[in-house]
């Protein structure tokens, strides 16, 4: 089976708060070695998480946890709402 088409999409944009995401150019030159076809794309996948740490807060407060949220940078590091 051949994948059709070859074409390996990656990150090559500036977030609006200046931070730069690239694949790095050794990675795109091993690529092209093995015959990829690389396309650069201006965006790419944003997310957001909330996770549960219970890790520390456990002991203190007898199996409650605090929340941790991250908001991905190349938004510019800010929840899309409530």
């Amino acid at each position: 089976m051949q994948l059709i088409p070859n074409v390996v999409y990656y990150e090559n944009w500036t977030t609006v708060n200046g931070d730069h995401f690239e694949l790095s150019a050794n990675i795109r030159k091993g690529l092209r070695s093995k015959g990829h076809v690389l396309q650069g794309l201006a965006g790419g996948t944003i997310c957001q998480f909330i996770v549960s740490d219970t890790s520390e807060h456990s002991k203190i407060n007898k199996g409650v946890g605090k929340l941790v949220a991250v908001s991905d940078p190349r938004k510019g590091g800010f929840p899309a709402g409530i």
